[in-house]
């Protein structure tokens, strides 16, 4: 709850394209620390709580604005597609490479495939949308 309470404020502060592009490495810097650390799950909560909120927050209410009313089913349902397909795929690949490599090279691994979005959130010119706050767009009008 204090994630959402502090979302709102961070998205203010920060702009929502800084928020979208920061969460991208904040996840990457902190997978990767879970994958060394003595206590993992204590950066997976944080991660969890101070960037995943506020980067969904961001996701969320562009897409509610400028996706039109009789295909927000359907985007919703293409975007869940593609999640769910890459979630059992990356549950296999996780589990040999904990396997052949160990926990901590697997997770790194994981870490290594966050990177090129992260470097992309930089030069992906539809992110552009994200540098204008929704009340100030007359889309959201």
């Amino acid at each position: 709850m204090l994630a959402s309470v502090l979302a709102g404020l961070i998205i203010k502060k920060l702009g929502s394209r800084r928020v979208f592009v920061l969460g991208g490495w904040i996840y990457v810097v902190s997978l990767g620390l879970a994958a060394v650390a003595t206590r993992p799950w204590q950066i997976a909560v944080a991660a969890c709580l101070f960037v995943s909120v506020p980067v969904v927050s961001v996701w969320e209410a562009y897409t509610a604005v400028f996706v039109p009313d009789r295909l927000i089913g359907r985007v919703g349902a293409v975007s869940n597609f593609a999640a769910q397909s890459l979630v059992w795929i990356g549950i296999l690949l996780v589990g040999f490479l904990a396997d052949q490599f160990g926990a901590p090279a697997a997770v790194l691994c994981f870490t290594a495939l966050l990177i090129p979005p992260a470097v992309a959130g930089h030069f992906a010119r539809s992110l552009t949308l994200f540098e204008t706050p929704l009340e100030q767009d007359e889309e959201y009008r």
